[in-house]
């Protein structure tokens, strides 16, 4: 009998949410609820088949089904317009990471439709970057060696990941 080498390969271990590594801007979360509410058209394509058929799919690929308290501090953000994934997508997604205990940040733009974000400079961009910022100095820990100084805070304004200004 021929050796099949992928046959030693291992499922990786499920370890919870990893869907955008801690965060989401209208992100779909349920597959399952997607499809059988009518939206995304032409996601049996790429699950590979209809909710009917291949419900199991539909259930791994949702975020919704892989929380845990281990997962990491999430951020999401989403339209209350938004047409094309409905906002009840990253309100349950935010409610399971509380009931496991995830620490997590939900900005609604009730206002926003889906591509709140599209343009930088937009009511929507702007309000998203600065909950963010604020986000990722709340929970990101800096682990790099402590930095020389000369005694004035200029290398703090060096550590901040998005400028809120473009000058």
């Amino acid at each position: 009998m021929p050796r099949r080498p992928h046959a030693r390969l291992r499922r990786p271990r499920r370890q919870g949410y990893r869907g955008g590594r801690g965060g989401g801007v209208h992100p779909p979360t349920d597959l399952s609820r997607l499809a059988a509410e009518g939206y995304l058209p032409g996601l049996d394509r790429f699950v590979g088949g209809s909710l009917d058929a291949v419900p199991g799919r539909y259930r791994n690929l949702s975020p919704v089904s892989h929380v845990d308290p281990g997962d990491p501090p999430t951020f999401l953000a989403y339209g209350g317009s938004d047409q094309i994934v409905p906002p009840g997508q990253s309100e349950l997604l935010e409610g399971r990471l509380q009931k496991a205990g995830v620490a997590r940040r939900l900005v609604d733009l009730p206002w926003a439709n889906h591509t709140f974000d599209f343009l930088w400079g937009g009511w929507g961009s702007q309000i998203t970057r600065s909950a963010l910022d604020k986000f990722l100095r709340d929970h990101l820990k800096d682990t790099s060696p402590p930095q020389q100084s000369s005694g004035d805070a200029s290398w703090l304004a060096s550590r901040q990941w998005f400028p809120l200004s473009e000058g």
